[in-house]
């Protein structure tokens, strides 16, 4: 009888050292699946300074002029206000073109302590649905801080 083997942890906070005055820890967590339709779905978290008093929806707001920019053909399909575990967020799926691919992406805003934790899940066009539910029990785990 096979077991579910169970799901293992990404943790970073192994690494430390010493930033001098003006610089920023800005690191990114990067988790990639196994492939699919010849492409390999990911999670990248990345974390992004907020101004003061800045909401997830209004900083997502700010960050779309900016996709925009660097995703040709960029299509919003849906956006809106959700949670992500207890914590306020804002979700934005999107399709666009990336290295003459075209690519589907979710991505998931959250401010925490000052800090906007922006998760970004990419897998080919019309394939994200298929890691929908890997990528939500990935999430439902998520701490921060």
């Amino acid at each position: 009888m096979l077991r579910k083997a169970a799901m293992a942890n990404a943790n970073h906070n192994e690494i430390s050292f010493p930033l001098p005055q003006g610089w920023a820890d800005m690191s990114q967590i990067v988790a990639v699946g196994p492939a699919d339709s010849n492409f390999r779905p990911n999670l990248v978290i990345t974390r992004e300074p907020v101004k003061a008093g800045e909401t997830a929806i209004a900083f997502a707001q700010r960050q779309l002029p900016l996709l925009k920019q660097s995703i040709p053909g960029l299509t919003v399909i849906k956006e809106s206000p959700t949670k992500l575990g207890t914590l306020t967020a804002f979700s934005r799926e999107y399709t666009g073109v990336y290295e003459g691919r075209k690519l589907q992406q979710l991505q998931l805003y959250v401010i925490q302590n000052g800090t906007a934790y922006v998760f970004t899940v990419t897998h080919a066009e019309g394939r994200l649905d298929a890691i929908r539910p890997t990528v939500e029990k990935m999430l439902a785990g998520l701490t921060i801080g």
